[in-house]
């Protein structure tokens, strides 16, 4: 399958993502807001580790049973099955496909399948292991969903540290992460790395105003 497929497949799950947030936003808290940012691709090239183990985790195909997916419209979960299908299907003709393996992993987190979205992010990760948005998505979902501080502090970091565009967004989604788990000092420093980057932030400088810190 070529690479334009994920995209429609992506396209094609949407309808669903939107169904799972409004469901999400009249029957469960919503965690403190932090949410994946988006960065731009890494400059320079990455070439996928063509030696990684075989894929140990979670089927593919497997949507989840978290409550919620009974809350969905039949023909939704089953469009979803179907995607996930399609992915086990082409994954197991090319193993090391990285995109293919992120998609995974937002297909069961639409469908609060935490464990599934962790286990295909940390196996990309293997495939490229100098992609940022990988070490951020596992930030989020360690730090705000599984509640694994420790793993989402060590993605969020390592995120920074491959975000070789120059570009402050993983930066943002530390100081968030701080900001929002009760840690000022390294809030307040991953804020002024922003400022750094972007001296007219305005988002982090609010962030900082809100900290106490005096510019």
């Amino acid at each position: 399958m070529k690479k334009s497929k994920w995209i429609y497949i992506l396209i094609g799950g949407l309808a669903i993502f939107v169904l799972v947030i409004i469901i999400k936003a009249f029957t469960q808290p919503s965690p403190t807001d932090s949410p994946f940012t988006q960065i731009p691709e890494p400059l320079g090239v990455n070439t996928p580790n063509v030696n990684v183990p075989p894929y140990a985790g979670e089927a593919i195909n497997i949507v989840g049973t978290d409550p919620i997916i009974n809350q969905l419209p039949r023909e939704a979960v089953e469009r979803q099955k179907g995607f996930l299908a399609e992915l086990a299907a082409t994954l197991s003709e090319n193993p090391i496909d990285y995109d293919g393996w992120i998609a995974v992993g937002i297909h069961k987190k639409f469908f609060n399948n935490y464990i599934g979205a962790r286990d295909a992010w940390e196996y990309a990760k293997l495939i490229e292991p100098n992609q940022p948005k990988t070490y951020l998505n596992l930030g989020n979902l360690y730090g705000y969903y599984l509640r694994d501080l420790a793993r989402a502090e060590e993605n969020f970091l390592a995120a920074t540290q491959r975000d070789i565009s120059n570009f402050s967004g993983s930066y943002q989604a530390i100081a968030n992460f701080y900001r929002d788990f009760d840690n000022r000092e390294k809030a307040i420093h991953f804020y002024r790395k922003i400022l750094e980057i972007s001296p007219d932030d305005q988002p982090a400088r609010i962030e900082l105003d809100r900290l106490g810190v005096i510019l």
